[in-house]
């Protein structure tokens, strides 16, 4: 069995990306079988569209026309047929922001304002990472997030405008007064070192990160081993995946975290065996994987007044996301609880009770 990756909307570190404000990773779960299967069927769904005659699929480009749209969605709806697992997570990447200042600033081993079992309380950290995205001057949110790639000085004063700000709204005040606690001096000496290691805030970095963890659950699920992930070839974000696959292989233990809310994440990965990274033009999978990418991000991404314009895509993605024994945990949305809220009735489906209201 072999997982391919590919994502949509890369915009890096670059967060305030007025263009692409969301970000999007899609898996695509393939056997031998499967992959001489789809890599026919590709072929023949170029003739019946008239689509490009060769080259490889490129999801921006069929999304962005009804044509493209209707080809797409026969694509997702046979994949389904087939009972093709398929990993799909989107991003919020405005949630960078706020989510980076509660990660900071609330850590016990850099504030000793908040006790040890704050790490556990996702719902909490949730709750005030919402509160800080609806209150938060978002020019003082910027620059606060900007601050993170340079010296502390800085930082400390970037972040001491923002806490200033939020001290004087009801809802997050007490919040702010102690998350002002934080010493950014022993953050920024240990923050130094990831970003030295390309392993810094990045939707990406992060989203494989998440993918990695719900991805070996769907591998249990499937009771899939040995499965092997292959990446459209890339440069920029290379060593950083693979050195973050390795950090997930060395963590021995296999007991999941239980969090506060009852949510269990195992961080150890297993039957995730082996990261390669492959030209898409020789990869059927990771053309299929960047064409479900592209077409979440654009369910994402477009307004709901434009939602008849999309529902092409919507129903197919709704039918994959509807087959819980292949696609479990999946779909994963990380932003705002509002925002992912909206994200999972966009697609139609049932509210999540692990998100605060």
């Amino acid at each position: 069995m072999r997982l391919f990756f590919d994502e949509s909307g890369n915009s890096g570190g670059q967060i305030y990306d007025r263009a692409q404000p969301v970000f999007a990773f899609a898996g695509v779960w393939l056997n031998a079988e499967h992959e001489q299967h789809f890599r026919e069927r590709v072929g023949s769904l170029r003739a019946r569209h008239r689509l490009q005659s060769n080259g490889e699929l490129k999801g921006k480009t069929l999304v962005g026309s009804r044509r493209g749209r209707e080809a797409v969605a026969e694509l997702i709806e046979e994949l389904v047929n087939a009972r093709v697992p398929m990993s799909l997570l989107g991003v919020d990447k405005l949630y960078f922001a706020p989510g980076m200042i509660v990660e900071d600033c609330t850590d016990c081993a850099y504030n000793p304002s908040f006790e040890e079992s704050w790490l556990s309380d996702k719902l909490a950290q949730q709750r005030l990472i919402q509160l800080i995205h609806d209150h938060a001057d978002p020019a003082l949110l910027e620059t606060a997030w900007r601050s993170r790639d340079g010296d502390v000085e800085p930082a400390k004063v970037a972040y001491g405008a923002l806490f200033e700000q939020l001290k004087c709204c009801d809802e997050v005040s007490q919040y702010a007064v102690r998350m002002a606690s934080v010493d950014l001096d022993e953050l920024w000496s240990c923050r130094d070192i990831e970003r030295q290691r390309g392993m810094g805030y990045s939707p990406n970095l992060t989203a494989f990160s998440w993918m990695m963890q719900g991805c070996e659950e769907q591998a249990e699920a499937l009771g899939s081993s040995n499965v092997v992930v292959v990446h459209d070839e890339q440069s920029e974000f290379r060593d950083a995946f693979s050195r973050l696959l390795e950090v997930h292989h060395r963590n021995v233990s296999t007991a999941p975290i239980v969090y506060a809310d009852g949510t269990e994440r195992r961080l150890s990965i297993v039957r995730l065996t082996r990261l390669e990274f492959s030209d898409s033009k020789a990869e059927v999978g990771i053309q299929i994987a960047d064409v479900l990418a592209s077409s979440l991000r654009s369910v994402m991404q477009h307004a709901p007044a434009e939602e008849d314009e999309w529902r092409t895509l919507i129903t197919p993605l709704h039918r994959a996301c509807m087959e819980r024994e292949i696609s479990a945990p999946f779909p994963w949305f990380f932003g705002i609880p509002r925002w992912q809220r909206c994200m999972l009735q966009r697609l139609g489906l049932e509210p999540d009770s692990s998100i605060p209201e």
